[in-house]
């Protein structure tokens, strides 16, 4: 995916969930680390920053972003496809 369609994508769904529920705690989890940290592309890095960004636009004291990484930082957690 595209960063521009992505970041479209994470903003409709941070906008949606906000206006929605806006009283209730939102956590915004960006990308654990997956595949796409060790390829040539690694588009995670900014898929996250995206996400962050989005989640941080919002001013609501009950919108938060966590950084996937703080989650699964290495490989150590994932199975041998680097997904699950």
């Amino acid at each position: 995916m595209e960063e521009a369609e992505f970041r479209a994508r994470v903003r409709y769904t941070v906008q949606t969930l906000t206006s929605k529920n806006p009283e209730k705690h939102i956590f915004f989890i960006s990308p654990i680390f997956c595949n796409d940290d060790m390829g040539e592309n690694r588009k995670a890095a900014r898929w996250r920053e995206i996400v962050g960004e989005e989640a941080m636009r919002i001013s609501s004291p009950f919108a938060h972003y966590i950084n996937g990484l703080e989650l699964l930082g290495d490989p150590s957690g994932l199975s041998c496809d680097y997904v699950h």
